[in-house]
């Protein structure tokens, strides 16, 4: 087993590093920005959302960037799901409040290449629903890589609407 081998998880284990680490490095405590870096092999995963906390009426402006490093091309291919994807989950459940490929289909492509040093980009917005929305929820804004239709990396984000007190 080389080390490419060695840090690959499954996806059950992605979601909750991404969420483990959202809450250690990523708490509700300001109204600030906010970044988080990972790494698939060649490809750099980037997730920045202008905001850690939202009220009704306020957006999350949501950048996810997957960057090939690599001297040579890279291609990936997902058929029964997007090969990137932004997702708002509602903390310690399944229950998905947004997720940019199924707003936007035609766009959300089962197959991707990247030339050396090429960035895709998703830019979105999320704004809760009144009745999505309760002060203290926690969510996580998330991107994520699939590959042959399952999750092989993410990276995310720990948000708060209203206020943080838990």
């Amino acid at each position: 087993m080389d080390f490419a081998d060695a840090v690959r998880f499954p996806p059950a284990r992605i979601l909750l590093i991404t969420i483990l680490a959202g809450i250690l490095f990523s708490g509700c405590d300001a109204n600030s920005a906010k970044s988080q870096r990972t790494r698939y092999d060649d490809l750099v995963l980037q997730l920045d959302i202008n905001r850690s906390r939202v009220q009704i009426g306020e957006s999350i402006l949501i950048r996810f960037t997957v960057k090939n490093v690599a001297n040579e091309p890279i291609k990936i291919e997902s058929k029964e799901s997007p090969v990137l994807d932004v997702q708002v989950v509602v903390g310690g459940s399944d229950e998905v409040l947004y997720s940019w490929a199924a707003e936007n289909p035609e766009q959300a492509f089962k197959q991707l290449e990247w030339t050396p040093g090429e960035t895709k980009t998703i830019e979105t917005v999320w704004v809760p629903r009144e009745e999505e929305f309760y002060s203290g929820r926690v969510v996580f804004v998330s991107g994520f890589l699939s590959e042959n239709s399952k999750v092989v990396q993410s990276v995310g984000i720990l948000t708060c609407m209203g206020g943080c007190d838990r």
